[in-house]
């Protein structure tokens, strides 16, 4: 029996596994370009979660540019949801203050995120996309 050289086993299962795997954008033909955003987004949703209960039916709320403590004021607010979706500029970092009541003290519950910008290829097309964060600022 003839032994086949370890280096020629290799490359034919280079061969077939270049051959065989392919990118679900490399056909062109069958794209659905639908989904595909071409204009880079502006704005993101953060969206932000609330404790909402008889000790607190309307919840203050603050936005800052950038870190709480050193960050721009941006936004203040008081809402009566749960849950609430602030449309602000990507590729920036924001952080919320939401301060509620809880047997006669002031608790202050803060979180932050960033809306990031999301670009990829579908063929010839650069698309983009948002990641938009949800802020977990409820009352524990």
């Amino acid at each position: 029996m003839m032994k086949i050289p370890d280096t020629i086993i290799l490359f034919v299962c280079i061969l077939i596994f270049a051959f065989s795997c392919r990118s679900k954008y490399e056909d062109c033909t069958d794209q659905d370009y639908a989904e595909c955003n071409t204009e880079i987004p502006q704005t993101g949703i953060i969206s932000v979660r609330l404790t909402i209960n008889e000790e607190n039916p309307a919840i203050p709320i603050s936005v800052y540019d950038g870190n709480f403590e050193n960050g721009r004021l941006i936004r203040q607010d008081t809402l009566r949801v749960g849950s609430y979706n602030f449309a602000l500029l990507t590729e920036k970092e924001y952080s919320f203050t939401a301060t509620y009541k809880k047997a006669g003290k002031t608790i202050v519950a803060v979180n932050g995120g960033r809306i990031n910008l999301i670009r990829y290829r579908m063929c010839e097309l650069q698309c983009y996309d948002v990641d938009e964060p949800e802020l977990d600022l409820r009352l524990r």
